[in-house]
């Protein structure tokens, strides 16, 4: 009898669980929309007009510097200026081309790190690379982005970045000014400087000469400013 009852209990709870179950609303998981192109895009929207905006400082910090590399800088007033001895002090196309597409890539990455989006995005590092044509600066930036949202994750790696800028003439006319300068400071050869498109002006700084060179004829002008030390 005992065993029996038991087995009328075990019926009982088992009936009792599937009432309860039944009794509850089911509900399938949400469903996660896939990241859509529209999600990326935007992203991308975001990320590109901001390394834009840093490349375009970088440039700027440049042109005021004269380098961002040298060994030498002073401070000019509120400005800062890469000081030249010689004209082998001058920055190549090629050194000049590296560091404004190094520089562009850390603004890269402050794009990412120091902006907030809608999804979680991170990046992994960034390099550039940057080519000249004419006086058109191409900088490419690859960067891996991670876009993740529920789950799901999408890569952008591949910027672009143009700048109109003609450095290729602003280095030569910038050796000319310095070979001008320390080949006989007290009587700077104004010929040679002549020989150049571009309208320069040279301020005496104490044991040194702060040297702007310029195009009125751009819009907006363009200038491209350094130091020479006369030894």
């Amino acid at each position: 009898m005992s065993q029996r009852r038991a087995q009328i209990t075990m019926w009982i709870v088992l009936a009792v669980g599937v009432l309860v179950l039944f009794a509850i609303p089911w509900r399938a998981p949400p469903r996660v929309a896939p990241m859509s192109t529209g999600d990326v895009e935007m992203i991308r929207s975001s990320i590109q007009p901001c390394i834009q905006e840093g490349a375009e400082i970088v440039l700027e910090d440049f042109t005021k510097q004269g380098d961002l590399d040298g060994e030498r800088h002073i401070s000019i007033g509120l400005e800062e200026r890469a000081v030249f001895t010689n004209q082998g002090d001058v920055p190549t196309i090629a050194a000049a081309l590296e560091q404004i597409a190094s520089e562009t890539a850390l603004e890269a990455e402050y794009c990412v790190d120091m902006t907030e989006y809608p999804f979680e995005v991170a990046q992994d590092g960034a390099s550039s690379q940057a080519l000249l044509s004419a006086d058109q600066i191409f900088i490419s930036v690859h960067m891996p982005t991670r876009i993740i949202r529920e789950g799901q994750e999408s890569i952008i790696s591949e910027y672009s970045v143009t700048l109109t800028y003609p450095l290729a003439s602003y280095l030569a006319a910038a050796r000319t000014a310095v070979e001008a300068i320390t080949t006989s400071p007290e009587h700077i050869d104004l010929t040679l400087m002549h020989s150049q498109a571009y309208q320069y002006l040279i301020t005496p700084e104490d044991d040194l000469f702060d040297v702007s060179l310029y195009d009125p004829t751009r819009e907006p002008t363009t200038s491209y400013n350094f130091a020479v030390e006369a030894r």
